[in-house]
């Protein structure tokens, strides 16, 4: 068959890029024998579905994938893994008080991960574009464990559940414990929002702290779904926060997956009629989302109900 060449780039912005540029540098019969596929977690499987069939003879393939391709995919016969050591990770940003993806260089667990990419059927070979020296010395042996990463404030509150003594101490005993200025932190936001009745960690839960205890969520997404119960709006609440927080429902149409110019036009304009359809004219993505999911149980619902008042046939007895 023919060759594989995995690339492990940190997000679609940096797949994007090197796929103009692979088409910018590469013409005539090299271009014509390539085949070049995106791995992202926002793309469709079914428009990733070529980067698990066999490579033709004579042609090369190029994956261009972030992480998800360490570990979550296997992918046949690569031959080839060009890694440039960078990822995406949780970082809780101080600033905007929330959590947001932020740009990282990859531990040395992850970029041995990566090399294992290869050489699995065949004899491969690893390309990293960074130095050796930066690998052993300037890289983490292993990622950070998220409680580094993100807020204290559901692991202060399932840590108070627990019944063992103040938080600070339950946490101190982790492996990797956080330091006790985040604890701190986390105990005031909790405070302010609502979730203990006054600014100490030894504090009891106020009824709102209990539901933040029991749905290990985002605090300012059950915040949402507290109000909206409060108001007499329960379900809207608890749709709105899971369309916060999840990813796009809606299709992505990309030119670096659809190469045909009117496919691509095509797809663009359904993806953008439905969402123009579910928003209503609210121009809200939280309510786009919470229409979508309405609409589908209505649908459910209906198809159940006519599976269950269609007459049920009794098979012919054997003759």
């Amino acid at each position: 068959g023919g060759l594989a060449v995995l690339v492990f780039l940190p997000g679609l912005f940096a797949i994007e890029t090197m796929h103009d540029v692979l088409f910018l540098v590469l013409k005539g019969q090299r271009l014509a024998q390539m085949d070049v596929v995106v791995l992202h977690s926002s793309i469709p499987l079914e428009d990733m579905r070529a980067a698990f069939e066999p490579v033709p003879a004579g042609r090369v393939r190029v994956l261009l994938a972030t992480n998800i391709a360490e570990s979550s995919l296997t992918l046949p016969s690569v031959h080839f893994v060009l890694d440039f050591g960078l990822h995406k990770e949780l970082r809780y940003d101080e600033r905007l008080r929330s959590v947001r993806q932020v740009q990282a260089w990859v531990s040395q667990s992850s970029g041995m991960q990566r090399a294992g990419r290869t050489g699995r059927v065949a004899a491969g070979c690893v390309i990293r574009m960074y130095s050796e020296a930066f690998f052993r010395t300037g890289m983490a042996s292993y990622d950070d464990p998220e409680m580094l990463r993100v807020p204290l404030e559901n692991v202060v509150l399932r840590a108070k559940l627990l019944g063992f003594g103040a938080p600070s101490t339950i946490l101190a005993r982790a492996i990797n414990p956080p330091e006790p200025a985040s604890v701190d932190k986390a105990v005031a936001r909790l405070y302010q929002q609502g979730a203990l009745l006054y600014r100490d960690e030894t504090a009891p839960l106020t009824a709102f702290g209990v539901m933040v205890s029991r749905m290990g969520v985002d605090l300012v997404l059950v915040r949402l779904m507290f109000v909206s119960a409060q108001l007499g709006w329960p379900l809207d609440g608890v749709l709105l926060a899971a369309a916060i927080a999840a990813d796009d429902p809606f299709s992505k149409p990309s030119p670096h997956v659809l190469k045909d110019p009117a496919a691509l036009a095509c797809s663009l304009a359904r993806s953008l009629a439905a969402r123009a359809y579910f928003d209503g004219g609210a121009t809200s993505e939280p309510l786009m989302v919470r229409n979508l999911t309405v609409d589908w149980l209505r649908a459910k619902a209906a198809a159940r109900a006519a599976q269950a008042t269609r007459p049920h046939r009794r098979p012919c007895p054997p003759s």
